[in-house]
C-alpha cells in the first residue's frame, strides 16, 4: 500500500510539473499537426484524408490521429493539442516505474520513476506536439510487455511507435538489446513480429484504401529527404550534454540533465566489478542506450534514412533506461550520501528545465502576437504561410476564415482581407509555394505593422511578422487603414 501511495505521489507531482511547466503547440512539426488534425475534422467524425499526400505527417497516423480526436472531445484550442502528448508523458512515468519493479526491485523502480517525472527532455516536450513523448510511450510499453512475456502485445505496440513517427523504427535496436541478455526468448520473435505485422499490415491496408498504393509512405520518405536538415558534427552531442553545466539559469542548457554522465560512471564501475555479467537486467539497459545512442550519433550520418536525424529531442526514447539506472546506481551509495545525490539530481533537472521553458515561451510569445493585434481588428479573411497557418487557427479556436498562400493564388482573391508575410521565409526554398507578388508588395496594400511583442527583441526583423490590409477591389474601402492602423 505504501508504495501504491507513493507513485500515486509521484504521478500527481509530475502532473504538477508539466502543468507548472506548460508550454503548448512548439515549432514546425506541431503547426503541421495541429493543421492536419483540423482538417481532419468532419461533421461526422474524422477523415483520414490526409493519407493521400506525400507530406511527412501521412506516415504519422498515431500522432494525427489522437490529436484530432482530441480537439473533437475537448473542442479545437490550445489545452487539447496538449493533452495526448501529456497523457503519454504520464504514462512513460509509470511505464518506467512497472519496467524498474520488473528487474531491479521496488525501491529502484520508484526512484527511476521520480526521477523521470523531473527529467528535463520529457517535461519540456510533454506538452508540446510534437509525436516523440507518445513514441517513447508505445516503445515502453512494447518493453513491459517483452519482460511480461506478452509477446504479441509487445509486437503490437512496437507497431503503434512506427506508426506514431519515422523515431519509432529504432525498436529493433532494444529489442535486440533484450534477446542478446535474454537468450531464451529469441522463440518468442515468432509471436512479436506477428503482433507489429498486424499493425503495420492495417497500415499499409489503410494506405492501399486511400492512395491506392500500400507502400505509399515509401513515396513520403523519398520526397522529404531534401527537406529534412540536421548536423553531421561529431562535436554536436558532446557540446550539448556539456552545456547541462553552464551556470546561467536562464540559458538554454542540455535537456539530458547530468544523467548521461552518471550513467557513464556506473558503467565503469558496475563493468570493473563484475555487475554486467552477474546482472543481465542492468546489461540490458546498458545496451539499450549503448545501441539506440549509438545510431543517433553515428548511424545517422553513414545513411541516407534522413527522417531520423541528430535532433535531441529523438532521445526521449532513452530517458527510461536512464532515469532506472542512475536510480539503480544510487541505491548502491550509502546514506546521507545518496539522498544529496538524489536530491541534487531533482535540483539539476529543475534548474535545466526552467531555463528552457523562459526561453521557448519568449520566443513563442512571436508568433501569438498576430492573433493578439487580428483579434482587436474587425473580422476579415487572413492569408499566411501554410506552415504557421495552424497555430492561428488553434489560437482563434478555428473561427477565424485563414488561407495559405499557393503559387498560383491570384491578387483578386486578397481583396479585403489582412496579409501576413514572413519575410525571411521569402529567402529560402519554402518560397517556391508563395506567390510572386509577395516579394514586391502592392503600393495599395495598407502596412499596418510589424508585429513584435512589448519588451525585449529576441529575433531578427526579418524573422517577425509584418501585417497589411489589402483594400477591396472598388476605390472606396471598407474600412480606413487609418482606423485599422489605430488597433495596434
Amino acid at each position: 500500500m505504501k508504495q501504491k501511495l507513493s507513485l500515486i505521489g509521484i504521478l500527481c507531482l509530475g502532473l504538477f510539473l508539466r502543468i507548472y511547466f506548460y508550454v503548448g503547440p512548439g515549432y514546425t512539426d506541431d503547426l503541421d499537426y495541429i493543421y492536419t488534425a483540423y482538417h481532419s475534422l468532419t461533421s461526422h467524425g474524422i477523415s483520414l484524408s490526409f493519407l493521400n499526400s506525400t507530406d511527412l505527417n501521412a506516415q504519422r497516423i498515431m500522432s494525427i490521429i489522437p490529436l484530432a480526436v482530441c480537439f473533437k472531445l475537448f473542442g479545437f484550442k490550445e489545452s487539447s493539442a496538449s493533452i495526448y502528448d501529456l497523457f503519454c508523458s504520464l504514462g512513460c512515468i509509470f511505464l518506467t516505474y512497472l519496467i524498474a519493479q520488473k528487474s531491479l526491485g521496488e525501491k529502484t523502480a520508484l526512484l527511476a520513476a521520480l526521477l523521470y517525472a523531473v527529467f528535463p527532455l520529457d517535461l519540456f516536450y510533454s506538452t508540446q506536439t510534437g509525436g516523440d513523448i507518445p513514441v517513447a510511450f508505445f516503445l515502453l510499453l512494447g518493453v513491459y510487455l517483452l519482460m511480461t512475456e506478452n509477446f504479441f502485445s509487445a509486437g503490437a505496440a512496437w507497431g503503434f511507435s512506427v506508426a506514431t513517427k519515422e523515431n519509432g523504427l529504432l525498436f529493433p535496436l532494444v529489442l535486440l538489446a533484450y534477446l542478446l541478455t535474454h537468450k531464451e526468448t529469441w522463440g518468442a520473435l515468432k509471436r512479436i513480429i506477428p503482433g507489429f505485422l498486424l499493425i503495420a499490415g492495417t497500415e499499409l491496408f489503410i494506405f492501399y484504401i486511400y492512395t491506392g498504393n500500400p507502400f505509399h509512405y515509401l513515396q513520403i520518405y523519398e520526397n522529404t529527404q531534401t527537406m529534412m536538415q540536421g548536423t553531421t558534427s561529431l562535436s554536436y552531442l558532446p557540446k550539448y550534454l556539456l552545456s547541462s553545466f553552464d551556470p546561467n539559469f536562464l540559458s538554454q542548457q542540455g535537456l539530458m540533465g547530468i544523467f548521461p554522465f552518471f550513467v557513464l560512471l556506473y558503467f565503469l564501475i558496475a563493468y570493473r566489478k563484475g555487475k554486467l555479467t552477474q546482472n543481465r537486467a542492468l546489461l540490458f539497459f546498458f545496451l539499450w542506450i549503448l545501441l539506440t545512442a549509438g545510431y543517433l550519433e553515428f548511424g545517422v550520418m553513414t545513411i541516407t534514412f534522413r527522417p531520423i536525424l541528430k535532433w535531441i529531442r529523438y532521445w526521449t526514447i532513452l530517458i527510461c533506461p536512464l532515469t532506472i539506472l542512475t536510480a539503480n546506481g544510487i541505491q548502491y551509495i550509502k546514506k546521507p550520501v545518496s539522498t544529496v545525490l538524489a536530491i541534487l539530481f531533482i535540483l539539476n533537472s529543475l534548474w535545466i528545465v526552467q531555463g528552457n521553458i523562459y526561453w521557448i515561451r519568449q520566443e513563442l510569445r512571436y508568433d501569438k502576437e498576430p492573433y493578439k493585434v487580428l483579434k482587436t481588428l474587425p473580422r476579415k479573411k487572413i492569408y499566411m504561410n501554410e506552415e504557421f497557418l495552424g497555430r492561428l487557427q488553434l489560437y482563434s479556436k478555428g473561427k477565424w476564415k485563414i488561407l495559405p498562400f499557393y503559387p498560383n493564388l491570384p491578387l483578386s482573391n486578397l481583396a479585403n482581407s489582412y496579409v501576413l508575410i514572413l519575410p525571411s521565409i521569402l529567402k529560402t526554398d519554402r518560397a517556391e509555394n508563395l506567390p510572386h507578388y509577395l516579394y514586391h508588395v502592392p503600393k495599395k496594400w495598407k502596412f499596418l505593422g510589424t508585429l513584435t511583442p512589448p519588451g525585449e527583441n529576441l529575433r531578427p526583423m526579418n524573422q517577425v511578422f509584418k501585417l497589411y490590409y489589402v483594400p477591396p477591389n472598388k476605390t472606396t474601402p471598407s474600412i480606413s487603414a487609418k482606423k485599422e492602423a489605430s488597433h495596434l
